[in-house]
């Protein structure tokens, strides 16, 4: 398929005006150079993803959770093939530290202006417990979140400790 896009020799570099002047193809929908016009790998990369993307995702493809493919095949996203491939190591990281945005944003709405004055310390237990029970079940912590609110942060770890949740995350909680 790259003779399509004349990469059949070395990879010519491309100006950035050339660039500029990327036209929708009218078959295909995805965006191609003018007549003549030699593409780099990185821009027959983009095209190939448009397009691909584009099926994908206008065919239903675009999953947040692990689905077997027509073949059988653990995939998620937009047809990431989880079996064969899996995750490289800057995915993987970008998981929790994702989860840990969320985790803090979760927080941040859940206590407000209480978790935003709370020391580093108690910001980073109340992000733990967010991350790991997520915004529904942290809201079940009523006694809890009644005791931070009022500044009773004594009384707010004891009701923390006093759960499944700590009993199930041991030293951790």
């Amino acid at each position: 398929m790259l003779h399509r896009f004349g990469l059949t020799g070395p990879t010519p570099v491309i100006e950035p005006a050339a660039v500029r002047r990327l036209v929708i193809h009218p078959n295909y929908g995805y965006p191609m150079p003018p007549f003549g016009y030699q593409p780099t790998l990185t821009s027959v990369v983009s095209i190939l993803t448009h397009e691909a993307f584009k099926h994908d995702v206008s065919g239903g493809g675009h999953r947040r959770f692990a689905y077997r493919d027509s073949l059988g095949i653990l995939s998620i996203g937009v047809g990431r093939n989880l079996q064969d491939r899996g995750l490289a190591d800057d995915e993987i990281d970008l998981l929790p530290a994702n989860d840990i945005a969320l985790a803090h944003r979760i927080c941040s709405q859940h206590f407000g202006t209480a978790f935003e004055t709370a020391s580093w310390r108690r910001q980073a237990a109340l992000i733990s417990m967010a991350f790991n029970l997520g915004a529904p079940r942290l809201a079940g912590f009523r006694q809890m979140h009644r005791a931070i609110l009022e500044g009773d942060w004594q009384r707010a770890s004891a009701e923390a400790l006093d759960s499944r949740w700590a009993k199930q995350t041991g030293h951790r909680a």
